[in-house]
């Protein structure tokens, strides 16, 4: 098996090599995602890698809101960002991993 690697562009925060999942959207904004202390967090360039970390909670309704199941809520860290199609999708796929591991209370 080989190993997929990159190099994250300016400042990433400091768990970036533990993180889990990658996203690079059209323009070459990078993301990246973990799970952590039952908490999921997304960081990305294009926010300057500032954190957005949320409990299982937070995970279920961040996921509801993209699918347009719930409103917006600006009060979840998860969803306080504008996010593009790609990376909203992107950011589902991982939420729904997260509410599988907290669900089995297991770790990916």
């Amino acid at each position: 098996m080989m190993d997929l690697t990159y190099k994250l562009q300016g400042d990433p925060p400091v768990w970036y090599k533990e993180a889990k999942w990658y996203y690079e959207n059209i323009h070459g904004e990078q993301w990246i995602a973990t799970i952590e202390d039952n908490h999921v967090i997304f960081s990305g360039l294009d926010i300057g890698w500032k954190e957005m970390k949320g409990t299982p909670q937070q995970a279920e309704e961040a996921y509801k809101i993209i699918f347009g199941e719930i409103e917006q809520n600006k009060e979840n860290p998860l969803t306080k960002y504008g996010m593009n199609t790609g990376e909203l999708l992107w950011m589902a796929s991982v939420l729904s991993v997260a509410m599988s591991s907290f669900a089995s209370n297991s770790r990916y």
